[in-house]
């Protein structure tokens, strides 16, 4: 798919506006197999597709596994590589790779930031940031760099 296509079924199920297309793909689950017939440059085309979650993987999220992974306060984490640690002159950290709803967007957290600690704790792997957050229950306070080398510096709570 390319912008500017124009879904016209999912399924094989008429779609018409945003919202009829949500309620079809609603029907399914990660890991389905659809199709989707869309239109490009007054040409229609149809194509298989595997339906996959918010973290791109074909996992079924629940309420218990919303959390999982590398996903914290609704933001995809990854661990640096050496070379955003060399570039930074950092030896730990971990990246926001996408950001959703969450407490991370709900402060103003982007994609690109680089959280160096939470709760006054060095992270390395998204799991620290689980950790050392109670499995994501309780925030004091975060520690990082934006990607332009700018420190930041959240804290929550009475202080």
């Amino acid at each position: 798919m390319k912008e500017n296509d124009v879904i016209i079924k999912f399924d094989g199920q008429p779609v018409g506006t945003v919202s009829e297309l949500q309620e079809q793909v609603g029907k399914h689950r990660p890991g389905d197999k659809a199709t989707v017939t869309y239109i490009r440059n007054g040409k229609e085309s149809t194509i298989p597709i595997t339906l996959k979650n918010v973290a791109g993987n074909t996992k079924v999220v629940t309420a218990e596994m919303e959390e999982s992974e590398d996903i914290v306060f609704g933001a995809r984490l990854e661990s640096l590589d050496s070379q955003d640690m060399n570039s930074l002159n950092i030896d730990y950290g971990v990246i926001v790779k996408e950001i959703n709803k969450g407490k991370f967007k709900d402060i103003g957290m982007a994609e690109g930031f680089i959280i160096l600690s939470v709760n006054g704790k060095k992270v390395k792997t998204p799991d620290d940031v689980r950790q050392f957050t109670d499995n994501g229950k309780t925030l004091k306070s975060i520690e990082g760099v934006l990607p332009d080398g700018t420190i930041f510096n959240y804290k929550f709570g009475k202080q």
